[in-house]
């Protein structure tokens, strides 16, 4: 029986050429506690591959998907009653390509992912889905705004500095009085907030799908070829194979993982805030965010853009992060 961790320790490690991953039912504790301190130290080429390829194969058939999605459907239920209108609920993406979401967070193996504390499994923080739709709802604006002109470099800061350092409705006494903001600048500015308004979009944390038994990961390698002429702040120091890299494993999502998607609308707040004095300028605005049918539809397609042409999480330059429409 096991009565404490270091019990727990010894089962999971008790044959050294398998470890026994199915007798600790949370893969967070697996990944982050449950490793050796002989394996860090040892320095022993492939041990942390070895070791993160057994992690890979990580079944995930303790867990009970349904359990984890009711309390996830109880926190839309309660949002609900604070006011909070829900505009997406358990919309379902699927990746495309293997996905790295806190890579370069701090870890025993140098590299890390992104693992729920309590429920074990990976996830897309809240914050990560509302940056990057935020980017793609910035660039929407500066592509139409530039009317097919190339856009400089100083008209993205200047844009970037109003939609996040601008009031929103009321300028008469700020350095922005007389000026007036498009309906789709102040859309953006009251769903995604700016430096003294908390946006109206809550995102909330996006959960795999998990099949009975699938294991959710893949091991991946970060391969520096030329070390010494990257870490040579000389430039003396000339790239060539004759350099011996070491590979740095690392774990990733695999494709094909279905995650689903969860936004809600302050409609309260909302409602506080066109009792104000509103521009008519911005109305159009307003408008819109009574209807809706409207607002869903355009979140989603600031999802799909985001997650299928954007992508989200590390290494995305490289093909990692992206989804994909079934």
């Amino acid at each position: 029986m096991i009565k404490s961790f270091s019990d727990l320790v010894g089962v999971v490690y008790k044959d050294d050429s398998k470890i026994a991953w199915d007798k600790c039912e949370n893969f967070s504790l697996a990944s982050s506690k449950l490793i050796r301190r002989e394996l860090i130290e040892s320095g022993k080429e492939g041990a942390k591959n070895a070791f993160l390829t057994s992690l890979a194969s990580y079944s995930m058939k303790s867990l009970n998907f349904d359990a984890y999605l009711s309390k996830v459907n109880l926190q839309v239920e309660d949002l609900s009653k604070q006011g909070y209108q829900p505009i997406l609920r358990q919309y379902k993406i699927t990746t495309a390509s293997r996905l790295v979401i806190g890579l370069g967070a701090e870890h025993p193996l140098e590299t890390s992912l992104t693992i729920h504390h309590l429920f074990g499994i990976p996830y897309i923080p809240g914050t990560a889905l509302k940056g990057v739709c935020r980017m793609v709802s910035f660039w929407d604006i500066a592509i139409e705004e530039a009317r097919g002109e190339e856009i400089e470099e100083g008209e993205i800061e200047n844009l970037q500095k109003e939609l996040y350092e601008g009031l929103i409705f009321d300028r008469s006494s700020s350095e922005d009085k007389g000026k007036e903001d498009s309906p789709k600048r102040v859309l953006h500015k009251l769903l995604f907030g700016t430096q003294d308004f908390k946006g109206l979009l809550l995102f909330l944390d996006a959960f795999p799908v998990i099949n009975n038994n699938a294991s959710l990961f893949d091991v991946d390698v970060i391969n520096v070829h030329y070390k010494s002429y990257y870490g040579d702040d000389t430039g003396k120091t000339a790239p060539g194979d004759w350099e011996n890299p070491i590979p740095i494993p690392f774990l990733t999502v695999k494709e094909n993982t279905s995650f689903q998607f969860s936004v809600l609308f302050d409609r309260v707040r909302f409602e506080e805030l066109i009792k104000e004095k509103i521009p008519p300028e911005v109305k159009g605005a307003i408008d819109f965010l009574n209807d809706c049918t409207r607002l869903q539809k355009l979140v989603e397609n600031w999802i799909k853009k985001a997650l299928t042409e954007f992508g989200i999480g590390a290494k995305t330059r490289l093909g990692y992060g992206y989804f994909k429409i079934l």
